[in-house]
Order: C-alpha cells, then structure tokens, then sequence
C-alpha cells in the first residue's frame, strides 16, 4: 500500500493544495487482482460501482486490471 512521505504530501500541498485526493495505480492493480482472484472459481463478471468513484483515470486502471465493466444505475452515471 502507497504511502507518501512527508516531502511527497509538501510537494503534492504545494502543487495543489488541499484538500487532495492522491492514488496509487499500483494498489488499485493489487485490489482488482485479489478481487479476480477469490472469484476465479466462480462463473461470475466482476463490474465496478462508478459512483464509488468516476475519475476516468481511475476507472482507466480498473479496467486494464481485468475488471469486466462498471455498474450504473443511470445513463448519466455512464456519461
């Protein structure tokens, strides 16, 4: 799991201020790995809840990870 030093959290304030919201690809790769994994014995597609979280980078690396496809709810959550 990802955690920024103290220079890394001065430099990301300095940058952009506060509040932000930093991410590791790395760690979201890992999540989506284990979540594939336990279900691998299973007939099943997994799909992310977009409205945890619709930043298209994000999503970006849900989907390269394996992840079959995002869950909506409306054709504005799709947009």
């Amino acid at each position: 799991m990802f955690s920024p030093t103290l220079s890394q959290v001065q430099i990301i304030d300095s940058q952009f201020g506060t509040p932000t919201y930093v991410t590791d690809a790395n760690t979201i790769r890992n999540r989506a790995q284990n979540i594939l994994d336990a279900f691998s014995d299973f007939n099943c597609k997994i799909f992310y809840a977009i409205k945890a979280n619709y930043n298209p980078h994000i999503v970006k690396i849900i989907k390269e990870a394996g992840i079959y496809g995002i869950d909506t709810v409306s054709p504005n959550e799709v947009r």
